[in-house]
């Protein structure tokens, strides 16, 4: 079956080894919108933040020219963002998380230029600032390290000043790289996104 996830990583993958996405991967993407704007992880369930998230941003990768497209799925991420500036993985929960906030902006910051963002981006970014532990971290445990690289990320994308957290975070992320130089105990997913957010 068709998942939104593995088509947003595969037209990820295409952008960062500078080929041509198949045609076919975009249309099944956004075959995978409802009505709401938001992306389904597959077809018959509900949308979620992450999946929109994800599909946007690949979708920009891609160099997709289906603007209502975009513009329903960014109207989906306005309405999730919560009071504190963040978003969270369900609507009952009463904690946003820095992950999915800065995969959040990783994406809207795709868009940036076309669209007026500024407010939901400040609102993330100072979210991001408020949750930084004191050693430049975000996150808790095993997911620490991922958590960390997608806030980095999500600052980045953002429209303010954050050379100050950016830079506690990236010295953090330097303090978990192993011995073989991996991250996140050697997780394949989790290296990458810390490499990415290193080297931006």
């Amino acid at each position: 079956p068709v998942n939104a996830s593995d088509l947003a990583y595969r037209l990820i993958a295409y952008s960062a080894a500078n080929q041509t996405a198949i045609p076919k991967d975009i249309s099944d993407l956004l075959a995978l919108q409802l009505t709401s704007g938001g992306f389904a992880p597959a077809q018959g369930v509900q949308a979620t933040v992450l999946d929109t998230a994800l599909a946007l941003y690949a979708l920009s990768l891609a160099k997709s020219t289906d603007l209502k497209a975009v513009q329903s799925g960014i109207g989906y991420l306005f309405a999730g963002q919560r009071s504190d500036g963040g978003w969270s993985f369900f609507a009952q929960s009463n904690d946003s998380s820095p992950y999915l906030t800065g995969m959040v902006m990783l994406a809207l910051g795709r868009y940036s230029h076309l669209y007026k963002l500024s407010d939901a981006l400040t609102k993330g970014s100072n979210f991001l600032k408020g949750k930084q532990a004191s050693d430049g971290s975000w996150g808790k445990g095993q997911d620490k390290v991922l958590e960390t690289s997608l806030a980095i990320l999500g600052l980045m994308s953002g429209l303010q000043s954050v050379a100050t957290e950016v830079g506690k975070g990236t010295a953090f992320l330097l303090t978990q790289q192993a011995s073989n130089g991996s991250f996140a105990s050697e997780d394949p997913f989790g290296t990458a996104y810390a490499l990415r957010a290193l080297d931006s």
